[in-house]
């Protein structure tokens, strides 16, 4: 019986899955193929176990490296102000900056203002709502009112001298929330410098456009690098 390189590989592959236990359990049975792989078997077995012995090395003559971490403050930077800004993308990071050097006037004094002039922006820095997610869906049910109109748009933008109101049936609720915070010093932060806002009528307006060094916690970074690339 004359085996080709053919036969043999594909006999090999499987005395391997099937044909090695009957041969091993009926060795001085004159089958000479299942022999011949049986043997071949046992020569790689033997050549695997002694290239991958184990080895012992000692750890007391060579020192070890002690090489330095390094972070991307770059990338770290981005994904906090990602993560800040929860319902924009990194596209529409790249499309502020774009409209930011096409209008008049200081770069990121332009950028500042499309970044906090948007509705949930506007109010988490007024301390009416203190989650993000919360503003989210009081937003959508239509409960804002800008300039008497209702507006159900998360990311809406409103210009300098908008004034910002609440509707009149959660005006007293969020004003007996946010007086409970004020006595557990829950509060995160004050109200920014570019805005007014009346805790009375529940109501808030921008008075001028907002800078970087206005911007208070939860970030506190250099926002223009973190996300102005093109």
């Amino acid at each position: 019986m004359i085996l080709t390189i053919k036969h043999k590989r594909k006999l090999y592959r499987r005395f391997e899955k099937d044909i090695w236990g009957l041969a091993f359990s009926n060795l001085y049975l004159k089958n000479r193929v299942a022999k011949f792989f049986f043997d071949l078997h046992l020569e790689r077995k033997e050549i695997r176990e002694r290239t991958t012995g184990r080895l012992i090395y000692r750890v007391d003559i060579i020192n070890p490296l002690q090489t330095k971490k390094k972070f991307k403050y770059r990338f770290i930077s981005l994904r906090l102000v990602r993560l800040f800004f929860l319902t924009l993308q990194y596209y529409q990071f790249r499309y502020m900056a774009r409209v930011a050097g096409r209008m008049d006037g200081l770069f990121q004094e332009n950028y500042c203002r499309l970044l906090e002039g948007r509705m949930i922006s506007f109010l988490y820095r007024s301390n009416f709502l203190y989650n993000m997610f919360e503003i989210i869906a009081f937003v959508k049910l239509g409960n804002m009112h800008i300039n008497n109109y209702v507006v159900s748009r998360v990311n809406y933008w409103f210009n300098v001298g908008d004034m910002v109101s609440l509707n009149k049936l959660h005006r007293g609720r969020l004003r007996n929330i946010l007086l409970r915070r004020l006595i557990l010093h829950s509060c995160l932060f004050n109200t920014p410098r570019y805005m007014y806002v009346s805790y009375k009528l529940m109501l808030a307006f921008m008075e001028k456009a907002p800078r970087e060094k206005d911007l208070i916690y939860p970030i506190k970074i250099d926002i223009f690098r973190a996300t102005t690339y093109y």
